[in-house]
């Protein structure tokens, strides 16, 4: 969606991973959040959010892959699994 900045957030103990603000004016439109782990910078093409994560405090060692809507933040669709 046009006037929209998404910031990523790679942090470890809480609080949003991804979040979407009025570029004009910052104001919050939305946040997600999936856990413990590092982001990748968003990517968006045809109204879709795509982000890679890795969570490497988890038992599994999992990396993720998810599609958030660009417009709401909904989660359109997510893979986990361990790539590498």
């Amino acid at each position: 969606m046009k006037g929209l900045s998404f910031i990523a957030c790679s942090h470890f103990g809480g609080g949003p991973d991804l979040v979407a603000v009025k570029a004009a004016t910052g104001m919050l439109l939305w946040d997600y959040n999936v856990g413990d782990g590092s982001v990748a910078s968003p990517v968006i093409a045809n109204g879709v959010l795509y982000v890679a994560f890795h969570f490497p405090f988890q038992e599994e060692n999992m990396d993720g892959l998810y599609a958030l809507d660009d417009t709401t933040g909904d989660l359109l669709w997510q893979v986990r699994k361990r790539f590498f």
